[in-house]
């Protein structure tokens, strides 16, 4: 079929059964196939999940992609050996950064490009004698944006 729904599909699986689960379901999805899971194991859903929605008392509350497209831009942690005080100007000038944040040795900025331009803007800021420890993207916390999404529902009104 060309959609699946599952409820708590991974509920009474032992930790291995629910890793082959999630295996199995990146694979159909790789395949064309849309699997559409509801389950309270949120964290699990984040191992296999491209988009969440949200649904309080009947009504959508939010949907959005909680895995990056190919074109779209990251999210990046940037960690620094040692804090220092211009790394946000430094960065605003390089090609593809914005939406800089710094706080002490880590910075957490987006970034639009490919793998291939990530691999240079590490290569620059290196180049550039920035002490880098370390370069990830940052993939949202799916509990973090329920929860959020949720308590954020409750304040509105209509």
């Amino acid at each position: 079929p060309g959609v699946v729904l599952l409820d708590e599909p991974a509920a009474g699986l032992d930790p291995e059964a629910r890793q082959e689960l999630s295996r199995l379901f990146r694979r159909l999805r790789s395949e064309g196939m849309t699997l559409l899971v509801s389950s309270h194991i949120l964290v699990e859903l984040a191992e296999y999940s491209t988009d969440m929605l949200v649904l309080k008392a009947g009504r959508v509350v939010d949907q959005r992609p909680i895995a990056p497209s190919p074109t779209a831009a990251v999210s990046l942690e940037l960690i620094l050996v040692e804090p220092w005080a211009d790394i946000g100007k430094h960065l605003a000038v390089l090609s593809g950064v914005s939406d800089i944040e710094v706080q002490g040795t880590c910075v957490h900025f987006h970034f639009a490009g490919d793998d291939a331009a990530r691999h240079r803007l590490l290569r620059t800021m290196i180049n550039d004698g920035i002490a880098v420890c370390g370069l990830s993207a940052a993939r949202q916390e799916i509990q973090a944006s329920y929860l959020a999404s949720v308590r954020s529902s409750g304040k509105k009104k209509g």
